[in-house]
C-alpha cells in the first residue's frame, strides 16, 4: 500500500497540518477545498489510516498522523535538498522566489529595484509578501524573509543584517509649529496599537511617560509614515525608511532610543537552492549598501555591486 503513495499527496498532508484547516491548505498551496479534501481522502485511503481529526476548531493529528509527521517532514527535507542539486547544475538559477518583508523594507527598498534584479537574474521571478509574521516559513508561505525579531523557533538560519538605532522623526511643517524649548512631553506620537506594548518604540514610549500624548495608533508602519508626513505627529522609526521621505529628527532632548535588529531568515531546507541564494545575496548587499551610504543604489556603478 505504501508503494502507491504520491509525494505531492504527502505536501498535501504537511501543509494540512501546518495551517490547521483544509481551507487555509488549500489557499496557500492555490488548490481548492474539495480537491485538498478529495486528495488527502485518497493518501487515507492509500495507507490504510486516517491522519486527521476533523473537528469545528480546526485539523488535529490522530496517532498514525502523528507517526507519519516526522517522516513527512524529513521527506520534504530531501525533496528540496534534491532540487537544490539538480539546480546547481544549471548555468544560471531560474523559477520563484517567495520573500517576506515588512511593507516599508518591500516599498523603499525592494519594489524600486526590480529592473536591476531581473538584469541581474533574468530567470528568477519574485513574489513578495508583505508580511511581518515569523509563521510565513513555518507554514512554507515563504522561501525567505526579512525581519526585525530574532527567530527562537523552526528550522531556519538566519542573519543580522544590520543595527539601526531608532530616530524620532516628524515633517518639517509639524517641527515649524513646536515652541523653541519643546520637550518629549510636548510632542504628539503616531504609535503601535496596544497589543504591540513590548514592541521596542512602545516600551520607550512608555518608560517616558508618553504615552498620554499618542494621538494615533496603527499597525502599519507606511500609514504611521504617512500620518507623520502630514504633519499629525511625530513618531519612532527607522531612519531609514524616515529620510527617503523626507521626514526630518525631532529637535528636543531626549535619552537613548532603542535599536532595531534586521535579520534575513531562511528555511534551512532552502540554503542550498540557487534562485534563493541569489535572491538573499541581493538583499544582503541592498542593506548594506543603504546603511553605508543612507540612500538606495541608483546609477550604474552602485547597481553593478549589487
Amino acid at each position: 500500500m505504501l508503494a502507491g503513495m504520491d509525494w505531492q499527496d504527502i505536501r498535501l498532508f504537511l501543509a494540512a497540518h501546518e495551517h490547521g484547516s483544509l481551507s487555509a491548505a488549500a489557499r496557500a498551496l492555490k488548490l481548492g477545498q474539495a480537491t485538498m479534501s478529495r486528495r488527502l481522502a485518497t493518501l487515507e485511503e492509500t495507507i490504510g489510516h486516517q491522519l486527521f481529526i476533523r473537528a469545528r476548531a480546526g485539523l488535529s493529528l490522530t496517532p498514525a498522523g502523528q507517526a507519519m509527521l516526522p517522516h513527512a517532514q524529513e521527506m520534504a527535507r530531501r525533496s528540496a535538498d534534491l532540487q537544490a542539486a539538480l539546480e546547481e547544475l544549471g548555468a544560471e538559477p531560474q523559477g520563484w522566489v517567495r520573500i517576506a518583508l515588512p511593507p516599508g523594507s518591500s516599498t523603499d527598498y525592494l519594489a524600486p529595484l526590480l529592473p536591476a534584479f531581473t538584469r541581474r537574474w533574468p530567470l528568477i521571478r519574485l513574489e513578495i509578501r508583505e508580511s511581518t509574521a515569523l509563521a510565513d516559513l513555518d507554514r512554507q508561505e515563504a522561501d525567505l524573509a526579512v525581519r526585525t525579531v530574532r527567530p527562537t523557533r523552526g528550522d531556519q538560519v538566519f542573519q543580522r543584517l544590520s543595527t539601526t538605532t531608532m530616530g524620532l522623526y516628524a515633517s518639517a511643517d509639524y517641527l515649524r509649529r513646536l515652541p523653541a524649548d519643546a520637550t518629549l512631553q510636548d510632542l504628539d506620537y503616531i504609535a503601535w496599537p496596544e497589543d504591540f506594548s513590548e514592541f521596542a518604540p512602545m516600551r520607550w514610549l512608555r518608560d517616558q511617560g508618553c504615552l498620554p500624548r499618542v494621538n494615533a495608533r496603527c499597525n502599519g508602519i507606511l500609514t504611521q509614515r504617512a500620518a507623520a508626513l502630514a504633519g499629525f505627529g511625530a513618531l519612532l522609526i527607522d531612519p531609514r525608511l524616515a529620510e527617503f521621505v523626507g521626514l526630518r529628527r525631532v529637535p528636543v532632548p531626549h535619552p537613548p532610543l532603542p535599536t532595531l535588529d534586521t535579520y534575513l531568515l531562511i528555511p534551512a531546507s532552502l540554503v542550498n537552492v540557487a534562485r534563493v541564494r541569489a535572491v538573499a545575496s541581493f538583499v544582503r548587499k541592498v542593506i548594506e549598501f543603504v546603511d553605508l551610504h543612507h540612500r538606495l543604489p541608483t546609477g550604474e556603478h552602485d547597481l553593478d555591486d549589487l
